[in-house]
């Protein structure tokens, strides 16, 4: 990154109860997860699915992650129900890093899937983790999102949801899109 991005403040209502007024984005290096895909790869797109959801970047930090992201991309067939979890795993293992992981899900017609995206560092690592997950649910889709923290403490996630789902649908053919978060704390 050539320049410095303006960072939010507590001045703004979204921020008010955070802490970011202590991240200080010139103490991280760009750097990547060690990323692990378990059962997706029978999924994985060809070609860039992003902006799928997120047309414009939400605020600074999902447009670091356009800019800088390293993008996994599933694209579930009509018609086709994913039996298995798949299962995404970020490891970070570098200190001083900042990675930008982006999770497509792009579900088709009548289609279902379960996606477990996981955030794994230990506590001796200092990072700061960007993720912005897209979601687009076709009409009738089951998509089923959870997200599991399992950072240490001393690393930063700031990160970005966004799902769209069809318009055309009845009460009984709507698209679903159950996005969860769970935050572990590593003593």
């Amino acid at each position: 990154m050539n320049i410095t991005p303006t960072m939010p403040s507590t001045e703004e209502e979204i921020w008010r109860y955070s802490r970011i007024g202590e991240l200080d984005l010139s103490k991280f290096a760009p750097g990547s997860a060690r990323t692990e895909t378990l059962n997706a790869d029978p999924l994985r797109a060809a070609k860039s699915l992003a902006g799928i959801a997120m047309t414009s970047p939400a605020d600074v930090f999902a447009e670091l992650n356009a800019a800088n992201g390293a993008e996994i991309a599933l694209s579930v067939p009509r018609g086709t129900v994913v039996e298995n979890v798949m299962e995404i795993v970020h490891h970070i293992d570098a200190d001083g890093i900042v990675a930008y992981p982006r999770l497509v899900i792009d579900a088709d017609e009548n289609s279902e899937i379960t996606v477990v995206e996981r955030f794994v560092s230990n506590n001796s690592v200092r990072s700061l983790v960007v993720p912005v997950l897209e979601v687009r649910a076709a009409k009738a889709a089951r998509v089923n999102y959870i997200a599991v923290n399992e950072l240490g403490e001393r690393t930063w996630q700031i990160g970005h949801q966004q799902s769209v789902r069809s318009e055309e649908h009845t009460s009984e053919l709507q698209s679903r899109v159950d996005i969860s978060y769970a935050v572990f704390c590593l003593k």
